[in-house]
């Protein structure tokens, strides 16, 4: 039974498909956004949800446009994927991620004008993160297993099928307050 002031979903979760990009650079470095969620500030890839009728490769381009300033013509192999409940205040959302990759020749000026007024809202910084600083830091990361999964990329192995990426935070529930 609900808490009384609280709705809870009755139905089936909604899936929503998303879109993840893993932005290397010429130092292999990737980019990252520090934002609010439920549980406290986390690292996350660019990304969102896709819209009506948007193919996850043209989320990505658009997503990696809108987020960061950023265009690119190739866009890489989609490389790990994920699954998680994310609950908003009536509806509780599948969220279906595909994360690719995308490797860039040098470290562009990230221009964050782009965002949404949420995304402006929970987002708290960015920067170019080194594999062996987010192996060494405390902050929490999504996916939690981030460097060990940054790993294989950097050093040019490519999965194929992509593989799950495992959990996407240390929460075991997201509120509405987490990024899409």
């Amino acid at each position: 039974m609900a808490e009384k002031g609280k709705a809870v979903s009755q139905s089936r979760p909604i899936d929503r498909p998303t879109v993840r990009l893993i932005v290397l650079n010429d130092r292999d470095e990737v980019l990252l956004f520090r934002l609010e969620g439920a549980g406290g500030p986390f690292w996350m890839t660019p990304g969102g949800g896709l819209e009506a009728g948007e193919s996850y490769e043209q989320a990505a381009r658009r997503e990696l446009k809108e987020e960061t300033g950023i265009e690119f013509a190739d866009l890489g192999p989609w490389v790990w994927k994920g699954t998680d409940l994310w609950h908003a205040p009536n509806e509780t959302y599948r969220m279906v991620r595909r994360f690719y990759l995308v490797r860039l020749r040098d470290t562009p000026e990230v221009d964050i004008s782009g965002l949404t007024g949420f995304e402006e809202k929970v987002t708290l910084d960015y920067r170019w993160w080194p594999i062996d600083e987010i192996r060494q830091s405390s902050e929490r990361f999504s996916p939690q297993r981030m460097a060990d999964l940054l790993t294989p990329l950097i050093a040019g192995e490519i999965p194929h099928p992509p593989i799950e990426a495992g959990p996407f935070s240390k929460l075991k529930k997201h509120s509405h307050e987490d990024v899409q």
